[in-house]
């Protein structure tokens, strides 16, 4: 990966297409961007067409409708739940997770999507769930490791949030940041070394941390995986939705970007 201390004027000359559904409010932006053949879903709440919000304080009948809204973006390109490679659910609570969990199971066949559940307070009042997502046609591979799941379509690869725990029953080492971060970037290193990648194709990583003093031991072992410069990088402190996990980690990785990719270092 080469170095790029800054960048200005930079232009992409892409077609690019943007979806107002109905219920759309303008200042709320696009339900979905599309371009190069990959739809980028903005986060789905469970609101009907004329932003109404549906089923107060009812897990199954708000994820109900906010799939039912991402099926309706996923149409408008000729898309559909068969070319999700990435989803990202939003809940304030775990109350309703295996009612959203049911909900996939019937929308989604193998191979599904990389999944992450983050917890959070939502912007709408009363919204118990919003989903994101990211759809592109094409072929693809899937590969498992403790309980991430990366999916590669053409050189693009998916993983999953990957906590530091082997499966949601088998905590590593509670209480130690450090241990949690190494079994986690582990367990991303391994699907990408399955995918012919490797961690520094990695170009962009969101981390969960549960408490924002753990931020300097997290940064510590994860720096350790990948050379300089390093992944683009955002790192929130938010509730997780497992006991005891204090950090997790997903990533997007464009396969031989550790060679082609351009880091931008500097200040605008």
């Amino acid at each position: 990966m080469s170095e790029l201390s800054c960048l200005r004027g930079c232009r992409i000359a892409l077609a690019l297409i943007v979806l107002w559904p109905l219920g759309c409010a303008p200042a709320e932006g696009p339900q979905g961007m599309q371009t190069a053949g990959v739809l980028f879903a903005s986060g789905q709440p469970a609101r009907d067409a004329s932003g109404v919000l549906i089923g107060r304080g009812d897990s199954r009948a708000q994820v109900e409708q906010a799939l039912h809204n991402l099926g309706t973006v996923l149409d408008a390109t000729g898309l559909g739940f068969a070319d999700v490679v990435k989803l990202h659910a939003t809940v304030p609570d775990r109350s309703g997770l295996s009612v959203y969990r049911e909900a996939l199971a019937k929308r989604f066949a193998e191979p599904l999507p990389a999944s992450t559940v983050g917890q959070g307070a939502p912007a709408i009042e009363g919204l118990l769930i919003e989903i994101e997502a990211v759809a592109v046609r094409g072929s693809r591979r899937v590969v498992r490791s403790d309980q991430t799941r990366a999916l590669e379509v053409g050189n693009l690869v998916h993983l999953a949030g990957e906590p530091g725990a082997e499966d949601p029953r088998r905590l590593v080492a509670a209480g130690d940041v450090r241990a949690q971060t190494r079994r986690a970037m582990q367990s991303l290193r391994r699907c990408l070394e399955a995918l012919d990648g490797r961690m520094d194709d990695i170009v962009k990583t969101d981390v969960t941390l549960a408490d924002h003093r753990l931020l300097p031991a997290f940064d510590a072992e994860y720096r350790a995986f990948f050379t300089p410069p390093y992944p683009a990088r955002t790192t929130v402190v938010a509730g997780l939705t497992q006991d005891r996990i204090l950090v997790e980690v997903e990533a997007v990785a464009v396969l031989g970007a550790a060679e082609a990719a351009i880091a931008v270092t500097g200040g605008a």
